[in-house]
């Protein structure tokens, strides 16, 4: 099973398979949060300790110990990656669509290429400055599209962004923890850290009432967001930061707007337009030079070299 584990086709299988999972989430995310069944940060609250109550049968399977550096930094991923990342996200479904959000997610290699050359020093050449552009300029366009012909409030599309910016600071934070503690560790120190930021908000919202027209469907989509969308994909994709590299890992997430896509079209009738199709290319495209190295390039400090 070890061998397995680091056979990286199989890795790079878990990590598209975690993004089937996130992609049918936002499906799930849209339908909980629009028709108000649970509030956005109640929602939060619930998938975490649904993640967190599964992830408990789990054995860690490296010997190291966080020391207090560490716990400083999975502080510092739950407040981003889970808490920030979760209230953007939850509250923009509310006013745009699953292909939107997706779509708009997938600027975070775009952020973290950004962000890691402004704190970490790491080079852009001029097709990487290429790339930025295009890919803000996409999903700028996807931002106002939305506002003219779609007829959706752009403060979703805007918090969506907010999310993506939150993705990247958790990326950016775990990309040398993810090389040294067990994944589910990780998984579940970050996910205690979202259950005591989201509490404040479920205690109050369950106190107004807010959580009186619970369902079971809604009840459904917590136990797949919890167990599936956070407990198995959280640890699976913080495995393939350490075993592909945290580059080609944050990549990957070129895929996940195609299959959000894909799914919302079949499932919610979102339309897959001409237009939509264009600056979703102007994206994808614009991410991916953004993230274009030079093979014979160090990689920045911490950052494990490509193969």
């Amino acid at each position: 099973m070890d061998k397995l584990l680091k056979n990286r086709p199989f890795n790079i299988f878990l990590g598209i398979l975690t993004l089937f999972i996130w992609g049918y989430a936002y499906i799930v995310i849209r339908v909980t949060v629009k028709d108000g069944t649970i509030p956005p940060m109640s929602l939060a609250f619930m998938r975490f300790v649904v993640g967190y109550a599964a992830l408990l049968p789990f054995r860690t399977e490296r010997g190291a110990h966080p020391d207090a550096k560490d716990n400083r930094l999975m502080a510092g991923m739950g407040l981003t990656g889970l808490f920030l990342y979760f209230y953007f996200e939850h509250t923009g479904l509310i006013h745009t669509s699953a292909t939107n959000a997706s779509i708009l997610i997938s600027l975070a290699p775009a952020l973290t290429a950004l962000g890691s050359a402004i704190l970490f020093s790491s080079k852009l050449s001029w097709k990487n400055g290429v790339g930025l552009v295009v890919a803000f300029t996409g999903g700028a366009l996807i931002i106002w599209n939305g506002k003219v012909n779609f007829d959706l409030n752009p403060l979703g599309d805007i918090l969506i962004l907010l999310s993506a910016v939150a993705w990247t600071a958790y990326t950016l934070i775990g990309r040398d923890i993810s090389r040294r503690l067990s994944p589910i560790l990780i998984t579940r120190r970050i996910t205690a850290v979202g259950i005591f930021a989201t509490l404040p908000f479920f205690i109050a919202e369950l106190v107004s009432g807010k959580l009186s027209g619970i369902t079971p469907v809604s009840i459904a989509g917590v136990v797949y967001l919890g167990a599936l969308c956070h407990a198995l994909a959280f640890t699976l994709w913080v495995r393939c930061m350490d075993t592909l590299g945290i580059i080609f890992t944050t990549n990957l997430i070129y895929l996940q707007c195609v299959i959000t896509m894909v799914i919302a079209w079949l499932t919610l009738g979102e339309p897959i337009t001409a237009q939509l199709l264009v600056y979703t290319a102007a994206v994808l495209s614009g991410v991916y030079l953004a993230n274009l190295t030079d093979a014979k390039r160090h990689a920045a400090p911490g950052v494990k070299q490509e193969k």
